[in-house]
């Protein structure tokens, strides 16, 4: 009888045991660039002939994570500037280079009111709503050419 109990608690001691496991919580990958709304603002310095200082805002829509199409208006040292704007980021991962071009019209010159710029730089994502970027580049402002750079914030 002694025997039987012995091994009985041995086989119900073997059956209660239980094998670990590893619990994997799967991580939701973050999308950094969705579709749909999106915006930023940018702080301009540079030389177009002369010192160059403003400020803009573009806001669009974004068809994937690669392509915003959009438009803005830019405040500058030069006057108000109305614009339409393309971006294209080469790559949808947290940190992009990308490649910017906005084309318009100063709305306060009347001889040449041609407004264009073109810039590449970086943009890094801290999340899906907010990011920084970088860019330097060319712009060309009432028949006067010169250089810019822009640090811009998006949301």
């Amino acid at each position: 009888m002694k025997r039987r109990s012995i091994l009985l608690l041995l086989l119900l001691a073997l059956s209660v045991t239980t094998m670990a496991q590893e619990v994997r919580e799967e991580k939701t990958a973050i999308t950094y660039r969705p579709r749909g709304y999106f915006g930023y603002v940018e702080a301009s310095g540079g030389a177009v002939g002369w010192p160059f200082l403003g400020v803009s805002t573009s806001h669009g829509f974004r068809f994937n994570p690669k392509l915003f199409v959009g438009g803005g208006m830019s405040l500058n040292t030069e006057g108000l500037s109305l614009f339409s704007n393309v971006r294209y980021n080469f790559t949808p991962k947290q940190t992009s280079p990308f490649l910017d071009g906005k084309l318009g019209c100063n709305v306060w010159c009347i001889d040449s009111p041609e407004y264009i710029t073109l810039s590449v730089g970086v943009t890094h994502q801290f999340d899906s709503k907010w990011g920084l970027s970088f860019s330097m580049g060319y712009i060309q402002q009432d028949s006067e050419k010169g250089w810019a750079m822009h640090l811009g914030f998006e949301f």
